[in-house]
């Protein structure tokens, strides 16, 4: 049986509806309706609008119970604590509509929610209205704290060197704390420093406290930049930054703080550019060594084993960052640069001799003897669908003369298998266009790969294309690197020193 539930929120910038009221004005509204309250979800101090639903715990909760059928009643104040925003209004009246959720609005004036266009309609002209009554309520509270900050009513969070009154209406100098200041900003405006790490350690030394505990480089860049110091309170509403003076407050000069402020530009390290690598061999390239242990393990337990690349990797050497393929296991480091240039020239140099030498007897058979296996495959493949498409028409003929699930269900496979056929002979298709294409897609590989400027000019990834064209993997151990180019028989090996 589905329950009744109690939904609840206050707002952190709106209080006069606390949940507590809420919750005695609903209870009431449940005792004269004689109206089981089963399960409360009460939300206080949580803003609707600077909260989205799935923010808000009790919000959420709820959501998930009405989606798994758990609650069929809920006891709301008003409309505007579901949402403030109207999309969220919306997504709740539709949440609502299709679990069929009977929605009660305490608050006098506040309509029933229907369920049919009308009511769409309503719900989404109240959602508008919702919105614009909270953001102006937000407003007119952030309008009333900036004019109460500019009149210096409002006081806030104090730095360190001031403190209040008990009533917290005036603001206090502690003029020990505040010598503290005045040393630090005299310091740091000389060329003694070359960070704020230092000038902490200074104060350290001299057994200068923040308070009960040593000084930390935030500290230190706390006060070089608040601008308190020198007479001006900075305070920020709604992203809107506002200042006011207090020359009473000034410790030091205007001159002074500016000047801690370009020292401060000045003595940034600079930041270290992130380098970032494009790993041209990732996936190709492989420890030698592992291979074969790999290789024999597999012989042994006749479990098939995957295959781990070298990885990509970062090292420093003379104070540059370099990339690197490696092999932790078997300690084999490869700088990337050295290893890539070395498969370039050589994938070139196998390329060239295949083009001057074999390539036309190689491509000749190599055609020949993959179209007569494509045309053996396509004329199975032709036998096949036409057996497919008699079966169909069979099919389709049952199905007009006695029209139930069984004779539809067989129109439906044989259907299925006439398109996966068709997609079959298609690809065989596809496979022999390539197969004739080499030619052309020889010269063009020949363009990018033979002229080293072209290849220099390539964007990356067809630059990994090209090579995963040529070549089928790289093995490499401390002393060689063996690569073996996709076609039979043929590989190169390197010896590196």
């Amino acid at each position: 049986m589905k329950q009744t539930a109690a939904y609840y929120r206050s707002s952190t910038q709106l209080q006069e509806e606390s949940v507590t009221t809420q919750q005695y004005e609903i209870n009431q509204y449940a005792l004269k309706k004689g109206i089981l309250i089963d399960i409360e979800y009460p939300e206080p101090a949580v803003s609707a609008r600077k909260n989205k639903l799935n923010e808000r715990p009790q919000m959420k909760q709820l959501m998930t119970d009405i989606r798994i059928g758990k609650i069929g009643t809920l006891l709301v104040y008003k409309r505007d604590r579901l949402a403030r925003k109207v999309e969220e209004h919306l997504e709740l009246y539709k949440l609502f509509m299709r679990h069929g959720v009977d929605v009660h609005f305490i608050a006098e004036n506040e309509p029933p929610m229907r369920f049919d266009i009308f009511g769409e309609l309503m719900e989404l002209f109240i959602g508008v209205m919702n919105q614009r009554e909270g953001e102006q309520i937000n407003l007119r509270i952030s309008d009333t704290k900036l004019n109460n900050f500019l009149r210096g009513k409002s006081i806030g969070h104090l730095p360190f060197g001031y403190s209040t009154d008990k009533d917290k209406t005036k603001i206090i100098r502690n003029e020990d704390e505040l010598k503290i200041i005045k040393f630090i900003f005299q310091e740091w405006n000389t060329d003694k420093y070359g960070n704020m790490e230092k000038l902490a350690q200074k104060l350290k030394e001299d057994g200068l406290k923040r308070g009960k505990n040593d000084w930390t480089r935030n500290n230190v860049s706390d006060v070089l930049t608040n601008p308190i110091y020198m007479g001006i309170r900075v305070a920020s509403f709604d992203n809107r930054e506002v200042s006011r003076s207090v020359e009473e407050l000034a410790v030091i000069t205007p001159d002074e703080f500016v000047l801690a402020q370009e020292l401060i530009e000045d003595r940034k390290k600079p930041m270290r550019a992130k380098e970032n690598f494009n790993y041209l061999l990732s996936e190709l390239i492989f420890c030698d060594l592992c291979e074969q242990n790999r290789l024999n393990e597999q012989e042994i337990s006749k479990i098939i084993m995957s295959r781990k690349p070298l990885i990509n990797h970062k090292r420093t050497k003379n104070g540059k960052i370099i990339a690197t393929y490696e092999c932790k296991e078997h300690n084999i480091k490869l700088e990337q640069l050295e290893i890539e240039n070395l498969v370039y020239r050589k994938a070139r140099t196998f390329f060239s001799e295949l083009l001057d030498t074999h390539f036309d007897k190689l491509y000749s058979s190599h055609l020949t003897r993959n179209l007569a296996e494509l045309s053996k495959v396509k004329n199975s493949l032709d036998k096949e669908l036409q057996s497919a498409e008699d079966k169909l028409t069979q099919a389709v003929n049952k199905w007009i003369k006695n029209d139930n699930d069984s004779t539809r269900e067989k129109v439906m496979e044989c259907s299925r298998d006439v398109k996966n056929l068709k997609e079959k002979l298609f690809e065989i298709e596809v496979k022999r266009q390539k197969f004739i294409e080499v030619p052309n897609s020889i010269k063009e590989i020949k363009d990018e790969i033979i002229n080293e400027g072209s290849w220099g000019k390539l964007p990356f990834s067809r630059k990994c294309i090209l090579v995963k064209d040529l070549i089928h993997e790289i093995l490499v151990d401390n002393f060689t690197v063996r690569m073996v180019f996709k076609h039979p028989y043929l590989e190169t090996n390197e010896v590196v020193g």
